[in-house]
């Protein structure tokens, strides 16, 4: 091998080793980073290489340690427990709205309100029975009001998280695009990780279809939708629609600038879509539906008895009551609370058949085949039901993102002990190269010498 070999050789060693321990000091820097993957340096030496003195370094190349399976896994697991975890929040307050089992709750109100008549049926000419009836009946109204206002106020603030959420969407991709216009001029392994970084943080929010371009760019689409292709970037807008005929907001989500819709399957949109529009919708549509026919049963009965002066046609609940929100007694009953109906035949005010009629209706079928207070306390129980199956299953999605990201960490993340053994194996190769050069400087000085 001629000299001037054996020096490029050892100055490309030099260089390259240099290169490796610059990048295990990168790796030990940035060992408790989140978004960094491990750098690696692989060098190609020849067979012989300075042993035999006829071969050298061919070619080094610093690359990012990851596996695109585990990390396409992670943020396909990400995507459900994002939805996991929204669930299960929203699923927790629409059980606190309910507030069972106490006082104020619907299920104790109710059964107040038929002990209220059932204790107007063994006293059926007292006025302060009549007056606690009243007060039941008022007390009933507001609970089925308050239901009613505080599920609207839930989906309200669902739909301000929703819009917030839709917004941090928009921000990311923006981010994600101008990352592709900057990996595009001068592309670099800190780049890439942002971008990663900025996937994982996506992840949650919606379902991600990525696909990563030979020049390092990424192409995101959702459910078929584009959303990224190299620095061009789809905004999403949150669709919020009021429909006049029924008073309820739908939300929904599309393209900003065609208006496509777009229809998430998985993440904290789908699940803020489906509970918003779905979950809550459903329980405001059955507390309706039980207000409006126990308002309907009471009546029937009612309007056909007779109070201390024989008056009878008198509805106790208001009539035209199209749900919980107008849930009321009558504007007759809210003024005379004498005229509360006790008999069912006129001209005996000591009777309280009627009552007794009334009084069992919390054993009748109201609504569906169940009294009021089944029909509730299924109503209650379903949503307990769902809270905990949320709560497992978001469990068990944490366990499994936990486990794969532990496989990724243990590909991409940085061992300190490893890093430290490189960096010593490179420092050794760095000074057996300084040692090549130094040796061969001095052989060339005294053949120089000897001319």
């Amino acid at each position: 091998m001629s000299i001037q070999k054996i020096f490029d050789t050892a100055k490309q060693s030099l260089l390259q080793n240099q290169s490796a321990i610059n990048t295990s000091a990168k790796n030990i820097a940035n060992m408790n980073s989140e978004i960094y993957k491990r750098r690696q340096v692989i060098i190609t030496e020849s067979t012989l290489g300075f042993t035999g003195m006829n071969g050298g370094i061919s070619h080094a190349d610093t690359i990012r340690v990851e596996n695109q399976f585990i990390d396409s896994q992670l943020r396909y697991e990400r995507q459900d427990l994002g939805k996991r975890e929204s669930d299960q929040i929203i699923l927790q307050q629409v059980e606190d709205v309910f507030g069972e089992p106490n006082n104020a709750g619907l299920s104790k109100v109710l059964t107040s309100f038929w002990n209220s008549w059932n204790a107007l049926s063994t006293n059926p000419e007292s006025l302060s029975a009549r007056n606690e009836v009243r007060s039941q009946g008022q007390s009933l109204s507001r609970t089925f009001q308050k239901l009613d206002t505080d599920f609207g106020n839930l989906q309200r603030n669902l739909r301000e998280e929703y819009q917030a959420k839709v917004d941090d969407v928009n921000r990311m991709l923006n981010q994600m695009g101008e990352l592709n216009r900057q990996i595009l001029r001068q592309p670099s392994g800190d780049l890439l990780d942002h971008r990663d970084a900025l996937i994982n943080e996506l992840s949650p929010m919606l379902e991600l279809d990525v696909r990563e371009n030979s020049n390092g760019t990424v192409t995101l689409a959702t459910n078929g939708t584009l959303l990224i292709s190299q620095g061009i970037v789809n905004n999403l807008s949150a669709d919020v629609t009021w429909d006049s005929s029924t008073s309820e907001y739908t939300l929904g989500l599309k393209l900003e600038n065609s208006q496509r819709s777009v229809n998430p399957q998985s993440g904290a949109l789908s699940s803020l879509l489906e509970r918003h529009n779905v979950t809550v919708k459903n329980v405001r549509d059955q507390l309706d539906g039980l207000a409006v026919n126990l308002a309907v049963r009471v009546n029937e009965i009612h309007k056909n008895g007779y109070n201390l002066d024989d008056v009878t046609d008198v509805n106790f609940f208001a009539e035209g009551i199209t749900g919980a929100h107008d849930f009321n007694i009558s504007t007759e009953i809210a003024n005379n609370a004498n005229l509360i109906a006790s008999s069912s035949d006129a001209g005996t005010p000591g009777s309280g058949t009627l009552a007794t009629l009334i009084a069992d209706m919390q054993y009748g079928e109201v609504m569906e085949g169940f009294s009021a207070n089944e029909f509730y306390s299924h109503l209650v129980s379903d949503i307990g039901k769902k809270v905990q199956e949320s709560e497992f299953l978001k469990t068990s999605q944490e366990k499994l993102v936990m486990n794969l990201k532990n496989q990724r960490d243990a590909i991409s993340g940085v061992s300190l002990d490893e890093e430290m053994t490189r960096l010593i194996e490179f420092e050794q190769a760095y000074q057996a190269a300084a040692k090549v050069i130094s040796t061969v400087s001095e052989i060339t000085d005294t053949i120089i010498n000897m001319v």
